[in-house]
Parts: structure tokens; sequence; C-alpha cells
């Protein structure tokens, strides 16, 4: 019997090395043995210690989170949604960027 896997949650977990290379801004190539076909954890966990010395706790938490070994600890879809929604405000950033589309404040 082979085991279960959750294809979601990989797409969790390649989602989180995006997020973790769009972080540091290095490749990702030294994270994985290509002759064994195994994931380098201790490679891994040096990236995310990079990571957390130039981002905030959240940021790190969640993409540590993410690219957890053990799929049934990553995040759920929904669950990552749930904390774009709660931590994340975009309104902030767009307002700032484009206020043109938030017509209650008028350009002065």
């Amino acid at each position: 019997m082979s085991p279960e896997h959750n294809a979601y949650k990989s797409d969790i977990y390649s989602l989180g090395m995006v997020l973790l290379y769009a972080g540091l801004f290095e490749s990702m190539e030294s994270c994985y043995d290509y002759e064994d076909y195994q994931l380098k954890e201790s490679v891994i966990d040096y990236h995310l210690q990079c990571l957390s010395e130039r981002y905030s706790p959240n940021y790190y938490e969640l993409v540590k989170g993410m690219l957890s070994i053990n799929e049934n600890s990553r995040p759920s879809y929904d669950e990552l949604l749930n904390y774009f929604q709660t931590k994340v405000n975009p309104k902030l950033y767009v307002e700032s960027i484009h206020p043109v589309f938030f017509p209650e404040k008028s350009c002065k």
C-alpha cells in the first residue's frame, strides 16, 4: 500500500520555496540533493534563519510553516487566505501607491 499524499500541500511547499527565494533573492538549488532525490533540511533551515534576520517574525513563521517537511503541518489554502486577510492589509499598499483608486480621499 502506498502512503497517502496531499498534492495541495505540495503546492503550499512550492509556494513557500518561491517566497523564500523572493525574500532572499538567492538560488534555492542547494536545498535539493539531485542524486539522492532528497531535500537538504539543514540548508533550508539555514535559508530560513537568513530570512528571519531580514523580515518580520510573521513572514518568517508563514514561510517556515509552508516549508514544513511534514505535509500535515503545512497550512491549507484556507489557512493561507485567512492569514492574508487578517495579517496583511493590501489596501494600505495600494493606497500608498495609487490613491486614485480611493475616491473618498481627495488629492490635494
